[in-house]
């Protein structure tokens, strides 16, 4: 773990960093998209398409700095971390969305 960023590749580290993650948040926003046209069509139940956009709201493209301390380790390892909860959040809605559209009929 790096504890100060400098020295010839900082810059590049940093840019680096940020730019994976903005794609990651584009990741995520992508799948808030697909959550409310889940939502719209599948599952009717708001709480996914709510998790997704805390996901987007909270992602680490926007509250975590790059630039002082760790190169933007951080914010790279912390957008993993985002997009990955963000596509279970998709998988659930639509393992759920499909549990309840496969159910049987009651009796």
């Amino acid at each position: 773990m790096t504890f100060a960023c400098s020295g010839p590749g900082a810059p590049h580290a940093i840019a680096r960093n940020i730019e994976i993650g903005y794609t990651h948040a584009a990741i995520a926003a992508g799948l808030l998209l697909a959550s409310v046209v889940l939502f719209a069509g599948l599952t009717h139940y708001r709480i996914w398409s709510i998790l997704s956009a805390a996901f987007v709201i909270l992602h680490p493209a926007w509250t975590v700095s790059a630039i002082h301390g760790d190169c933007g380790e951080m914010k790279h390892d912390l957008s993993w971390v985002f997009t990955i909860l963000a596509e279970v959040v998709i998988a659930g809605q639509i393992i759920h969305g499909l549990r309840i559209r496969l159910r049987p009929p009651p009796a």
